[in-house]
Formats: structure tokens, sequence, C-alpha cells
């Protein structure tokens, strides 16, 4: 059988609850006992007290009552078993209740101390008092009373079932009560189990509701953040391995196209270089977006995570340097304002950073000059830009989009996307901004 929290804490709580219930009730019986016990002591032995001065006055003052009298009248008004023994007569009255305590004082030979017996059972409760009477100084005689306290003991019994009863239904209505507290309680966690297990096995959830601030409902919101984060990452793998599919089969399909003219067909060879130009142009393009693709791959996968400390002035310089049959081909004025700036990163990431951001510019400036400004913060590398279209202006950092000009034809789409996750694997920031025709890439050191 499953053990739930629910189960467990109903369980000890209750355990609680009926240990001190139980504890309470014994110290509430223990009390009521002792009083009793005490009640009857001081009870018989003020009866007992009065008996003997009763007898002490008859006696001095000379009344001539005779013990039978006595003892009668002492019964009678206490409600009580008397027996008195003198050296002259003996005499009882009253019903006794229980006879072995009377014939064991009758047997007593130490005549000087008062004795009491207590005797209980589940139907009789008495109390049995042997007091020696002494006048002036001389034994006269012994007094044995025994009183029937069954009654108060039945009311004092009848008062601890009572009580027992009343903590018992308390027990019932409190364990009742945080049962509920405890279920209303769980009752998010229970829901958050069966939507952890539905969503493993990748059934759609939907997102719990958050019904408190306590560390539940954290959990809860944290579970409907990560459950929306793995579902974005999931549509975002699938969008972008259908277009990375799509990519990849259009390039393909020309070249199997033009090798299967190539290969049925005789051409011109001014034919022949215009298919085999495409062939090559289709390839490179197919070779660019594979490269792409293992770089993503590559990042994602973080197979270098060394940083260290890195001057950026000398990558950009060296960029520039590497570029320099582009810029020069293509007649680029590169202005540069920097900073010396060094920092802390995965030396192979900023490289592709910067290179990707330059090799962008590069490719898609529909001016002359590229600008980029280095400071102690950021690096901005901006140049003039032709339309894009409304769509995509705010999408520019998400795979595989690409604008609609002769320029963008081999592109992969996910130059820019590859320089997202390389800034958010360093925990930098890439933003960008087009102010009529000029974009601006902005990477934040954070």
């Amino acid at each position: 059988m499953k053990k739930t929290i629910k189960g467990k804490l109903v369980l000890s709580i209750a355990l609680v609850i009926s240990i001190s219930m139980i504890i309470g009730l014994s110290a509430i019986y223990y009390i009521i006992d002792n009083k009793e016990e005490k009640y009857i002591k001081q009870d018989i032995k003020s009866i007992g007290d009065f008996a003997t001065n009763y007898i002490y006055s008859s006696k001095v003052v000379g009344d001539n009552k005779n013990i039978y009298r006595t003892v009668n009248y002492i019964s009678e008004i206490f409600n009580i078993y008397a027996f008195i023994n003198t050296n002259d007569d003996v005499a009882f009255n009253g019903e006794s209740y229980v006879s072995k305590d009377i014939e064991d004082f009758k047997v007593n030979q130490d005549k000087t101390i008062s004795k009491l017996k207590l005797y209980g059972s589940s139907e009789l409760w008495t109390g049995t008092l042997y007091q020696p009477i002494y006048i002036d100084g001389e034994f006269y005689g012994e007094l044995i009373l025994q009183k029937d306290y069954s009654e108060i003991h039945k009311l004092n019994k009848g008062i601890l079932i009572g009580i027992g009863t009343i903590l018992g239904v308390m027990i019932v209505v409190l364990i009742g009560i945080v049962y509920l507290i405890i279920r209303n309680t769980t009752k998010p966690l229970e829901e958050l189990s069966i939507a952890m297990k539905l969503f493993g096995i990748g059934e759609k959830v939907l997102a719990l509701e958050v019904k408190s601030e306590d560390e539940i409902g954290e959990v809860t919101l944290e579970f409907n953040n990560m459950k929306n984060s793995i579902s974005k990452l999931q549509d975002t793998s699938k969008e972008f391995f259908s277009n990375a599919t799509h990519e990849l089969k259009t390039p393909l399909t020309v070249i199997k196209g033009y090798t299967q003219l190539l290969s049925e067909e005789e051409f011109e060879n001014k034919d022949i270089n215009f298919m085999l130009d495409n062939i090559e142009n289709e390839t490179i393009k197919m070779s660019n977006l594979i490269q792409k693709l293992l770089s993503l791959s590559k990042n994602n996968i973080v197979l270098n995570t060394q940083k260290e400390t890195i001057k950026i002035n000398d990558i950009v310089e060296g960029l520039i340097n590497l570029f320099k049959v582009i810029i020069e081909e293509k007649q680029y004025i590169i202005n540069v304002e920097a900073e010396d700036v060094c920092i802390t990163a995965v030396k192979e990431d900023i490289v592709n950073l910067i290179s990707n951001l330059l090799d962008n510019a590069f490719k898609y400036c529909q001016g002359q000059d590229i600008n980029i400004k280095l400071t102690k913060r950021q690096l901005i590398i901006s140049n003039k830009c032709g339309y894009i279209k409304e769509e995509i202006k705010d999408s520019l950092l998400e795979p595989f989009i690409k604008g609609n000009t002769e320029k963008h034809k081999n592109s992969t789409g996910l130059g820019l996307y590859l320089c997202k996750n390389i800034c958010a694997n360093n925990e930098f920031k890439l933003t960008y901004n087009i102010d009529e025709d000029i974009i601006s890439f902005r990477v934040d050191f954070l």
C-alpha cells in the first residue's frame, strides 16, 4: 500500500493527539482519585473525632445515656456502621459492608493509635476507622466506624467517563479537522505529482493553479515555469529541425536535378557552366548551413567551458585582418572606436560571436561604412541596412530568419541565432536596434 504524505501526517498528528488526550485523562483520573481518597479519610476521621468527643462529653458531664443509645445516635445521624467496645459492654448499630475490615480491627492489639482502611471494588467503596477512646488518660474503649462511599465513587467515576467521552469526541473531531486541513494542503501536491507523471510520459498538461503563497505554491509555480520552458524548448526544437530539414532539402533537390540533367542530356559549355555554378552555390549554401548547425550543436553541448581573460581589442583587430580581402573587394570603410577592454569568457565563443556579427555586417551592409564601437561594458556593430520585412523585424535573433533580398538567398538564417546562444552561455546580453536604415547590434558584457 502506497504511503502518502497526507496519510503520514494524519497518522502522526492523530497519534500525538491521542497520546496527549490519554495523558490528560490519566492526570485527571489521578487527581480525582487522590481527591476522593483524601476526602474519605478526612470525612470518616471527622466523624470519628465527633463520636469520640460525644462519648467523652457524655462521660464527663455524667450523662446517663448508655452505650447502646450512643451507638444508635452516632449511626443514625451519619448513616454509618458504629461499634463501641468498653470495659463494661459492647454495642453496635448500622449496616456493615466489609466485615473483614471490622473483624481485623476487633482483634487489634495496638490500642494506642487510630487506623484507617479503605476498600474499593467495582460495586463497593468503603472506609473503616479504628479509634481508641481515652478519658483522662485512661483507656475507656475502642470505636470502629465503617461508612459506604460508593455513591461518591460512582459520581467521580461518572465524571471520569463523561470527561473521557468528551475527550474521545474531541479526538475524533480534531482528527477530522486535521484531516481536512492536511487534505486541502496536500491536494496541490497530489495534483502536481499527477501532472509531473503525465508530463513525463509526453502528455499535454495544463498550467496548475497556484492556490497558496507557501512553499507548495512556490513549487507549483516553478513546475509551471519549468513546463512552459520545456514545452517552448520542444516546440523550438521541432521548428528548428523542421526548418533545418527544409533548408537542407532545397539545395539537395537543386543539385540532384542538375546532376540528372547533366547525366541524361548534352549541353553547350555555357549551359554546363551555368549548372555547375548553381551546383557550386547550392553546395556552398548547404556547407554553410551544416557549419552553422555544427556550431550550434557544439555551443549547446558546451564542449569548452574553460574561461580566460581575453583582450577584445586584439580579437576585433585580428578578425578585421581576416576579412581584409572582403573589405577591400567591397570597398568597405571600417570605423573603429575602441577602448582597451579585457573580459573573462570562453575565447572560442567570443571569436565566433564577433566573427558572426562582422560577417553579418559584411554580407548585408547597404553602404560603405561599418562602425565598431568597443567600451568597457559593451560592443556595438552598426551599418546601413536594406528594407527588413515587418513580420521578421522583431525576430532577427531567432533561427532561420532571413530577408528577401538577393543577398539573403544563400543565407542560412542561423548566424545571429548562434550569436544569441553564445551570449546566453557566457552571461552576455545581445540586442539590436533598427533606426530608419541603420541597424545596430549591441553586446552587453554583464
